[in-house]
């Protein structure tokens, strides 16, 4: 067992899935996250029990392919992967998000 398994969190975190997992969306939703409680869109996936914030990274590579109205993405599938990126100046694990079938946009 992790030591981080000790602090739990209501969203996704890279631990939590598979890369190159193929999972179906069931929602998006805004709600407050964070310390600061700010609103950010978050999507649910019927595979998980958790949910991801939906950042703009990819939120713009699920609207290119399910259209921008995300109110319509319920049952479409989307391929997560793991990746390293720059987050207010340090390197982190992220959750990415494409549409299944392209290759991932980034």
């Amino acid at each position: 067992m992790s030591i981080f398994d000790k602090y739990p969190s209501k969203f996704l975190k890279t631990s939590d899935i598979e890369t190159g997992e193929i999972v179906t969306i069931k929602d998006v939703v805004v709600e407050q996250v964070g310390q600061d409680r700010e609103e950010k869109p978050t999507i649910s996936f019927k595979e998980h029990a958790k949910r991801a914030v939906l950042n703009k990274t990819n939120a713009t590579a699920l609207a290119k392919d399910f259209g921008d109205d995300e109110s319509k993405w319920g049952g479409k599938k989307v391929v997560l992967t793991s990746e390293k990126v720059r987050f207010a100046g340090k390197i982190t694990d992220s959750i990415m998000m494409a549409p299944a079938g392209n290759s991932i946009p980034f």
